[in-house]
């Protein structure tokens, strides 16, 4: 019994220092960056998902007789080729 005592604390050692570690290293990042590496992807995908939502919303039709995207005052717009 007193292995498996002496297996689970050294699991648990084990699992705090990685803990402190990730701790660490995401303070280090912010401290260096300003942001975690993370926290920038995100910002960038969150930049790209904006500009899809308006791409998107030009091509709402809220006059289904109306072909081809719209302006955001729902004006037709014009494709000039």
């Amino acid at each position: 019994m007193e292995a498996v005592a002496a297996f689970g604390l050294a699991a648990n050692i084990l699992q705090v220092t990685d803990f402190a570690q990730k701790l660490l290293s995401t303070g280090r990042q912010i401290y260096q960056a300003g942001s975690t590496l993370q926290n920038a992807e995100l910002e960038v995908a969150v930049k790209d998902f904006t500009i899809l939502n308006k791409r998107l919303r030009s091509w709402d039709r809220s006059n289904p007789s109306v072909l081809g995207p719209s302006t955001e005052d729902g004006q037709v717009r014009i494709w000039a080729h």
